[in-house]
């Protein structure tokens, strides 16, 4: 991975953080563990989600296949990939259970991951902030 695109991903992380933290409240940043394997850490720190972001053209941007590596994360929390491509809005990917929680559905009697779902990412952080805002 060349400079530029570790300077672009690095920017887009603090940018996902600036807009959760701006709609909850909360002190969401961009993790300070970047030199590890992708299952140590998330890229950015937020209470509920482990949050992936992905910036890049969109031939290799693929929050599939960032889910599909697992439903959960390694401390058990539901992964969202949070993936911007070129000259595209930015989306959210999860899974349906995850989705489901976001909307604040108790029980969809859904006991598996499900279908990965995409929202726009401005759809994702107003249901993130409904959930875990401080700003209520």
């Amino acid at each position: 991975m060349s400079a530029y695109e570790r300077r672009k991903g690095k920017t887009w992380e603090r940018k996902v953080a600036r807009i959760l933290s701006d709609a909850t409240g909360l002190d969401i940043r961009r993790s300070a563990d970047q030199s590890r394997l992708g299952s140590d850490a998330p890229d950015v720190l937020a209470p509920g989600v482990w949050l992936e972001c992905q910036a890049a053209n969109a031939k290799n941007c693929n929050p599939a296949a960032k889910l599909a590596q697992g439903e959960e994360a390694t401390d058990g929390r539901p992964v969202v990939a949070v993936c911007k491509q070129d000259r595209h809005k930015p989306t959210a990917t999860m899974r349906m259970r995850t989705a489901a929680v976001l909307w604040g559905v108790v029980d969809l009697g859904i006991r598996e991951a499900g279908p990965v779902v995409t929202l726009a990412l401005d759809d994702f952080v107003r249901m993130y902030a409904l959930l875990y805002g401080e700003q209520q």
